[in-house]
């Protein structure tokens, strides 16, 4: 079971994976479409398995959110877990989509910021790999 899970539209898959594997070098138990979801035809059976048992749904709102990303949000605040949409620039929040809370990700260093903010402290843990420095997380 993970603590979280972070799903986005493949056109933001660069800034996604960037937030993924800095939230893991926070110590975050947290996954995403690339690992946790195979790309075959039980693919919807797998996110909604994996939503399911998450305590945390991060969303990345782009340009061109998919609606699989509805589906799952609904699915995630009917379990009761937090829901978080992390709105980038020219983005704006669907009507449809209900979520516990919405972060500006604009600015990708002060959306993180507030990411970590309001996740509970204890679920963070030690971080994945310990010998990773922050360094290391620059990209593009």
């Amino acid at each position: 079971m993970r603590t979280a899970f972070l799903t986005y539209a493949q056109p933001d898959q660069r800034i996604a994976v960037r937030l993924w594997d800095e939230l893991r070098w926070h110590g975050l138990d947290v996954g995403i479409d690339l690992q946790d979801a195979p790309p075959y035809l039980q693919r919807s059976a797998v996110l909604e398995d994996i939503v399911f048992q998450c305590e945390w749904l991060l969303i990345l709102v782009g340009p061109h959110l998919p609606d699989e990303a509805r589906r799952l949000c609904a699915l995630a605040i009917e379990q009761e877990a937090a829901v978080v949409a992390l709105v980038r620039h020219g983005s704006t929040m669907p009507d449809a989509l209900r979520v516990t809370h919405t972060v500006d990700f604009t600015d990708y260093d002060i959306g993180l910021t507030h990411l970590l903010s309001l996740i509970p402290d204890g679920l963070f843990s030690k971080a994945i790999d310990p010998d990773r420095v922050q360094g290391n997380l620059h990209h593009d």
